[in-house]
């Protein structure tokens, strides 16, 4: 008798498989339609009653328990109990839409429990693959396959899927692999990864490499050793609220992946929360990036990013870094409780507008990166600057924020080492409002540069004039003349 454990939508089932309950059997082999009668199967191998391989127990030595290729018939595997030295479960060259697997347990084979080679539109659903060498499930030149509810724990590969665009997977769960789940080289057509739990692992959760236009949704990947979703070399890839926490390295990690969409997802407790690296034109929405190690969201030679509306706090050292990453647009975003909120470094021609940055070491840094626009954002309560343009960080403009208790005991809440830097708004003449000016004169910016801001606001972001100190004297002036005409004519 073997006790195994089924996992089915994370919920524990433990399932007793009995060689009493199963017809112990040989190496089952069809390799083309007529095989099918061979065996006595019930069927006829139509869509309405296919030939169906059940309820056998095949302990083998010869490399495959269960082997059919080169058919045209439909057939459902289920219920099988299937332990050999290379695959469980060998499927290929099938006519599309013949092939359903389901229910069974293939474990401790060399290579892989279940494998399926140009065999498309095949669904394999709730079986249980473990400790096999290789691959708990390999899916490879499938197109449009579904693999759900699988459990496929202490593989080297729990589910991996190869050239098989268009296939769903879904409901399964993969830990205490090497990896997760991996596709591979799915081109054209959607490939669809959703409300699968990939955790434990010793590498990844979920790894995506040369794909195209796949959604990865709902996934829960957490506590692997390195990352929770890996993305490389793909393009137009969604990845929608997935929980990507406590992974060792990266929550989630985008390497020459252009055009991703990154969106609601729960990156915390890592190294990094989301890192992108060489992947030009990613939107980076809503996204929990906080109590990471190092950044919240890191951006490396990554062009025109769109980061808005994220929380990135209580992050070890940043919570947005941009390093040689040009025309990024960083809005509505909640930085705060890091060390810094944002440093830049090297990446000309940001937008900063609208966002957050509350009891930082410092709100924002900006080194070698020119040509910025920074407005309306909110600085307060920085231990040191709420805004410092230093290296070379040239010709920005910075207007309308609102600076608040930065820099307390200093002689100023920003820093500006650089040249040609306006405060203020050319337009409008309307400069940032500071919690600590002293009405009736320019803002002062420390730093070599000499700044000001030389129209600073009220607490309603109102333009004070300072037209008036000029004026009152001359008016004063005027009447006394006239008061001394008058009291000479009389």
């Amino acid at each position: 008798m073997t006790e195994s454990i089924i996992y089915s939508n994370c919920n524990t089932i433990t399932e007793t498989v009995s060689s009493n309950s199963l017809i112990i059997h040989d190496q089952i082999k069809i390799t083309n339609d007529e095989n099918f009668t061979d065996y006595s199967l019930p069927g006829n191998g139509t869509v309405t009653s296919p030939f169906i391989i059940e309820n056998f127990n095949i302990t083998t030595p010869n490399g495959r328990a269960i082997i059919v290729e080169d058919t045209t018939k439909y057939f459902v595997i289920k219920n099988c109990y299937l332990v050999t030295s290379v695959y469980g479960i060998y499927i290929s060259n099938t006519t599309q839409g013949t092939v359903l697997i389901e229910n069974n347990i293939c474990m401790n084979n060399s290579l892989t429990g279940i494998y399926i080679e140009y065999a498309p539109q095949s669904i394999v659903a709730n079986n249980t693959c473990t400790d096999n060498i290789q691959s708990g499930i390999y899916l490879w030149a499938s197109p449009f396959s579904t693999l759900m509810e699988n459990f496929c724990s202490n593989n080297n590969k729990g589910i991996n899927i190869y050239g098989s665009q268009g296939t769903a997977v879904f409901d399964n769960l993969c830990m205490y692999n090497v990896n997760g789940i991996w596709l591979l080289f799915s081109n054209r057509t959607n490939s669809f990864l959703y409300n699968n739990t990939c955790i434990e692992n010793s590498s990844t959760g979920i790894l995506v490499f040369h794909a195209y236009n796949v959604e990865i949704v709902d996934n829960i990947c957490t506590n692997n050793n390195y990352r929770g979703i890996d993305i490389g070399y793909s393009y137009d890839i969604s990845i929608i609220n997935n929980t990507c926490d406590s992974n060792s390295e990266q929550g989630l990690h985008v390497l020459y992946s252009n055009r991703s969409k990154i969106i609601q997802n729960a990156c915390s407790n890592s190294k990094y929360g989301i890192y992108l690296i060489c992947s030009g034109f990613a939107d980076l929405i809503d996204n929990l990036c906080s109590n990471n190690i190092d950044s919240g969201i890191y951006l490396e030679m990554s062009l025109r990013g769109d980061i808005f509306n994220n929380t990135c706090n209580n992050n070890g050292l940043y919570g947005i870094y941009l390093y040689s990453s040009a025309k990024a647009n960083l809005n509505f975003n909640n930085c705060s409780k890091n060390r810094y909120g944002i440093e830049v470094l090297d990446s000309p021609k940001a937008v900063i507008i609208n966002n957050t940055y509350i009891q930082n070491e410092r709100g924002i840094q900006v080194d070698f990166s020119e040509y910025y626009w920074i407005t309306h954002n909110l600085f307060q309560e920085n231990e040191g600057y709420g805004l410092a343009l230093r290296l070379f960080s040239d010709h920005n403009i910075i207007h309308h924020n609102v600076f608040v208790n930065n820099n307390q005991g200093g002689t100023s809440q920003a820093y500006d080492d650089c040249t040609n830097n306006t405060w203020y708004e050319e337009e409008t003449k309307e400069g940032n409002q500071w919690i600590d000016w002293d009405s009736g004169k320019a803002y002062p910016i420390d730093g070599a540069a000499g700044s000001e801001d030389l129209y600073p606001l009220n607490e309603n972001m109102e333009k004070i004039s300072y037209d008036f100190l000029f004026i009152v004297p001359f008016i004063l002036i005027i009447l006394l003349k006239k008061s001394k005409k008058k009291r000479k004519e009389r």
